[in-house]
């Protein structure tokens, strides 16, 4: 009996050491030969490796994720990418289901359900239903988590043309809740994939919320990008944001501007007191370039930055007429924004090549007021040559009759 007792207490150890000790380090073993294999391109010996190693250790979720990561990668460049994914899927549920909680296995499932639907099933909703399912499940787990969040945000908007309105609500939650813990990172990388999915602003402008930051980086997104179509908008959300965040420093930056323009009407007085005549000529325009450096001569506005004018304007209403012309640059032209005595009157885009007349409706009291005009996105193309520019003529006060 006391033998008995002993032999089973070897064989218990030996199983022991073996399935606790040995087996995870062979299946490791075997890992680091399938990804030695992969490098080499030897795809099919690298596959039954992968496959042997998860075979030895079937309760490692680990190694699941690294077999599943091997088919995503192949389907990315092997003719047999539907075959390929539809693998990894069931590899993924394999490891979804041995750690249920692991935020980073729902949500590479979660994107494998979705190429499946792009590619193949798109008249299935099935498929669609279950990815945003996995990606719920992975925000739910990891609700605060910055990588989650953002990872299930950028992921689940493959979808949006096909999502219910309360899984766009899910979608625009998820990526507005990782734009607040890292508004930078996620400004970065989710408004591009926003923008590109969608072609939506209001969806960006739902993603940045009310936070000052991300609505920063969303301006910046549109200077880069071109979008200048969204910037008065945009600006409002800003200032409002400002406001809301730091009521101060919004009043330091009026007080600021105010005296500006105060200086700007002391410096030039001599400017005639009826406005019947020109009120700005081309060369009455001043103004430097935005790095301070380069002085506009003649109105023509080679460079990002602000033009100044003096102009006595009338009691009441009147319009405000500006003669300009543009020159594109990658099929983009020009855009001014337009202010009189700090209040924006307009903004657009200078599209033509010749002078024309832009007019502004103003209503306002009798006086002298500092006209200004802002060039806002500059831009020279080594490459090709191209500069875009903006040349601003005469400006006149057309008075109602």
């Amino acid at each position: 009996m006391k033998r008995f007792l002993i032999n089973l207490i070897l064989v218990f150890l030996f199983l022991f050491f073996l399935i606790v000790i040995l087996l995870p380090i062979m299946s490791e073993i075997k890992i680091k030969e399938a990804k030695m294999f992969e490098k080499r391109y030897r795809w099919k010996t690298a596959d039954r490796t992968y496959n042997k190693a998860v075979s030895m250790m079937p309760f490692n979720a680990d190694l699941f994720r690294e077999y599943g990561d091997f088919l995503i990668r192949q389907s990315t460049y092997r003719k047999d990418k539907i075959s390929k994914l539809k693998v990894a899927e069931k590899v993924y549920k394999q490891a979804v289901g041995l750690n249920s909680k692991a935020t980073g296995y729902l949500v590479a499932l979660g994107g494998i359900q979705i190429e499946l639907f792009k590619n193949i099933l798109q008249t299935d909703s099935g498929k669609a239903e279950q990815a945003i399912n996995n990606l719920e499940k992975a925000a739910e787990e990891d609700p605060n988590g910055f990588n989650t969040l953002y990872l299930v945000g950028y992921t689940a908007i493959e979808l949006w043309s096909k999502l219910k309105d309360v899984e766009k609500e899910f979608v625009l939650d998820v990526a507005k809740r990782s734009m607040f813990a890292n508004p930078w990172f996620a400004g970065r990388f989710v408004y591009p994939r926003a923008w590109e999915i969608t072609g939506d602003f209001k969806v960006l402008q739902n993603i940045a919320g009310e936070r000052l930051a991300a609505n920063i980086n969303l301006y910046y997104f549109m200077a880069e990008n071109n979008l200048w179509q969204f910037r008065k908008e945009q600006a409002e959300i800003i200032n409002f944001c400002k406001q809301k965040e730091n009521p101060k420093e919004v009043d330091r930056e009026k007080q600021a501007k105010i005296e500006q323009i105060e200086e700007l009407k002391r410096m030039n007085m001599n400017v005639a007191e009826t406005y019947e005549n020109i009120v700005v000529a081309p060369d009455q325009w001043q103004g430097k370039s935005i790095n301070g450096i380069n002085i506009y001569k003649g109105g023509r506005m080679a460079w990002g930055g602000t033009m100044n004018g003096l102009i006595n304007v009338p009691e009441g209403r009147s319009t405000i007429s500006i003669q300009a012309c543009g020159k594109s640059a990658k099929g983009i032209w020009p855009y001014m924004i337009v202010e009189l005595d700090g209040e924006l009157i307009g903004e657009m885009f200078v599209n033509s090549n010749e002078y024309d007349g832009y007019t502004f409706d103003v209503s306002t009291k009798k006086g002298l007021k500092v006209l200004s005009v802002t060039f806002l996105n500059d831009f020279y193309d080594e490459e090709s040559g191209e500069d875009r520019n903006l040349s601003i003529g005469e400006a006149r006060i057309i008075l109602e009759e």
